[in-house]
């Protein structure tokens, strides 16, 4: 179909990383809505008791499709410093036993995404 696809496997991965978790920071607090409410002059979130749900990320799992390639380990490092547990999908359903994250009390490596849809807060996915 005349589609380039391009792999640049070092290239912006912290950034990469850094933006997945500044959106899932967002997310969790509600911050696109609030915007919104704020753009519209609706400060009624501001000056009262919150109305729009807040989540605080610590204790919560985010799902990693895509494996644990250099940004999908970036993003779990990232959470892991955040409190939060990992979900991971790799095909063989484990992780390499050089890799960083292997056998981590914090993360889990599932084969199958059921048990990382079912039991993560946030999903990320990073191919």
């Amino acid at each position: 179909r005349g589609v380039l696809v391009c792999n640049v496997p070092t290239y912006s991965t912290d950034a990469v990383a850094h933006m997945a978790v500044t959106y899932l920071m967002n997310l969790s607090v509600s911050m696109f809505q609030q915007q919104r409410m704020l753009q519209s002059g609706d400060r009624s979130n501001f000056t009262g008791p919150f109305t729009l749900p807040l989540m605080e990320l610590n204790g919560k799992t985010i799902g990693l499709i895509g494996g644990a390639g250099m940004i999908g380990s970036r993003v779990a490092d990232i959470c892991l410093a955040l409190g939060m547990k990992i979900i991971i999908s790799s095909r063989s359903g484990k992780l390499n036993e050089t890799h960083r994250l292997y056998n981590h009390n914090s993360v889990q490596v599932v084969g199958d995404l059921e048990p990382l849809l079912r039991n993560s807060d946030f999903v990320s996915i990073h191919c």
